[in-house]
């Protein structure tokens, strides 16, 4: 139960630390959201054997990834582009996604806590 709460505050204080990051325009602060993601991850299904069936769905989902970047990168203008960072540096941006996230790491809390109680 302690290794659930701890992950999960850990989890708290770098979805907390990546949104102010975006508060103060500093846009490298997203990896702060997938290492949190990581932290809730329990051991025994990161070190499980990654499905073959699930493979074709995450190579496609990394090249859709990647050529987003590419298509952002060289095919969208720059003033697009500034308004983009604009928009996710707004405060009201920031907080409502803050609030979601707080949310779903809640909910995550919750299923673990519970399928811990039931495995005993």
């Amino acid at each position: 139960m302690k290794n659930i709460l701890a992950r999960h505050v850990v989890a708290v204080a770098l979805v907390t630390l990546g949104c102010l990051f975006w508060l103060f325009h500093l846009l490298n602060g997203g990896i702060f959201f997938t290492i949190a993601m990581l932290v809730i991850i329990p051991r025994n299904e990161l070190t499980r054997p990654f499905p073959n069936k699930d493979l074709l769905p995450a190579v496609g989902v990394l090249i859709l990834l990647v050529a987003a970047i590419v298509v952002g990168k060289f095919v969208i203008p720059k003033p697009v582009s500034e308004n983009l960072d604009r928009l996710i540096t707004q405060p009201v941006t920031i907080s409502a996604l803050w609030f979601v996230v707080l949310w779903a790491l809640y909910r995550s809390f919750q299923r673990q806590r519970r399928e811990l109680a039931i495995t005993g």
